[in-house]
């Protein structure tokens, strides 16, 4: 269940950089003594900063990994059984995602062969619904790779994602190992604001992706 819109996680992600930087140049000024120089200072520290992202020149490598690992009750032997299946959307949402993110509504799969897609429908960018899809492009005994083919959601503002990776791991009979790779690329700036924000919000969705296909 979301709590606010994506209007409110747009606000509530820039807010605190903005309001810091106004305290932080506030309270310089105020207790400097050569308030002009230290405003020529600050000048000097903030611009570059503020310059970040405006060409590729100057922005920081935008390509982010993030690694989830989980041990689930399951038998190693079902594990692909499980990934075939609908995933559990009603689950309840971490509460940073329930914030006011953009998620799935439903799901449709063509199959588990490679070249087939998988689509979830969310709130579209231009639209009221969007499609955000993966099509199977590798496949061993113990992983699968999908790769973003299509995506209308309006978390295309925030990031690109490139692709998932999935792989498990015997721990005995009833206990295996789940390692999902999912890779994406940047589109906010500054990188060493946004960027653990956005590791920090992909790490809960696969999370929660784990348990909504594997955890029933």
């Amino acid at each position: 269940m979301l709590i606010f819109n994506e209007g409110f996680v747009c606000i509530a992600m820039a807010a605190p950089l903005f309001l810091g930087i106004a305290a932080a140049v506030g309270g310089a000024i105020e207790n400097f003594q050569n308030k002009r120089m230290m405003r020529v200072w600050l000048v000097l520290l903030f611009l570059p900063m503020s310059l970040e992202g405006v060409t590729d020149e100057m922005s920081f490598d935008r390509h982010e990994t993030v690694v989830i690992e989980r041990v689930i009750a399951i038998a190693p032997e079902s594990m692909e059984t499980r990934l075939a299946r609908a995933p559990d959307l009603t689950k309840v949402l971490p509460w940073f995602l329930a914030l006011g993110f953009p998620t799935a509504q439903s799901y449709t799969s063509e199959g588990s062969d490679i070249g087939q897609q998988r689509c979830f429908r969310t709130p579209g960018r231009k639209k009221p619904v969007g499609e955000v899809c993966w099509r199977i492009d590798q496949r061993t005994a113990n992983s699968v790779r999908f790769k973003r083919v299509k995506d209308e959601s309006k978390i295309a503002h925030w990031l690109t994602w490139q692709n998932a990776h999935v792989e498990w791991f015997p721990q005995d009979k009833t206990h295996t190992r789940v390692k999902v790779t999912l890779k994406f690329w940047r589109e906010l700036d500054p990188a060493w604001y946004f960027g653990p924000m956005q590791r920090y919000a992909v790490g809960l969705t696969g999370d929660y992706l784990i348990g909504a296909y594997l955890e029933r």
